[in-house]
């Protein structure tokens, strides 16, 4: 059982609340939709498992859309 949270700075943005935490036990950590609304914007990305005896590996990928790509989503043309 792994957790991961994002955070700007010291503000938690994913998942929402303070102290709460993303969980999954597969392979895969999947989060379906995650808004950055700033270019400039740095993000922690933090991952733990706390209850194993052996280290872990979190990867994290991302898929990348402009706001354009965003926007036409919405719409129903994308």
């Amino acid at each position: 059982m792994v957790f991961v949270a994002i955070y700007d700075g010291a503000s938690q943005v994913f998942p929402k609340g303070a102290g709460s935490a993303y969980c999954e036990d597969a392979k895969e950590v999947s989060v379906n939709t995650f808004e950055m609304f700033d270019s400039a914007m740095t993000y922690t990305l933090k991952g733990w498992a706390p209850s194993t005896n052996y280290q872990h590996k979190i990867t994290f990928t991302f898929e990348v859309k402009t706001a354009e790509e965003i926007a036409m989503s919405r719409s129903g043309y994308y």
